[in-house]
């Protein structure tokens, strides 16, 4: 079965047939626990990445607020810093525009 999409693309989905049923419960809940968290990270393997931040949390919490304070301040420390970098990128992704500006006026109006 082909799904005619317009003129010149086409797409087979006769290798989709039957995917849903091959997928096991138990396989998919235990495919959420990450073996390895630095895996998960790499791999975007989203769901693991969210089971891991709610234990990492539920942890915390049950640490108790003046022994998780440390590491609390640590996370508070690591977000400012990734909030100064898109700050700066985002300040200087303006120039980067506004300097390509004459080349692309260059390009985009013919010469007459």
């Amino acid at each position: 079965m082909d799904l005619v999409l317009g003129t010149h693309a086409s797409a087979n989905v006769s290798s989709l047939k039957g995917i849903g049923t091959s997928i096991n419960l138990w396989t998919f809940l235990a495919s959420i626990v990450p073996a390895n968290i630095i895996k998960a990270f790499s791999d975007n393997n989203l769901l693991s990445v969210i089971f891991f931040a709610i234990v990492l949390g539920l942890g915390l919490g049950a640490y108790g607020p003046a022994k998780a304070k440390p590491l609390l301040n640590l996370f508070d420390i690591w977000i400012e810093a990734l909030y100064k970098s898109l700050i700066s990128l985002s300040s200087c992704h303006r120039l980067g525009f506004s300097a390509s500006l004459p080349t692309m006026s260059a390009v985009l109006v013919p010469a007459s």
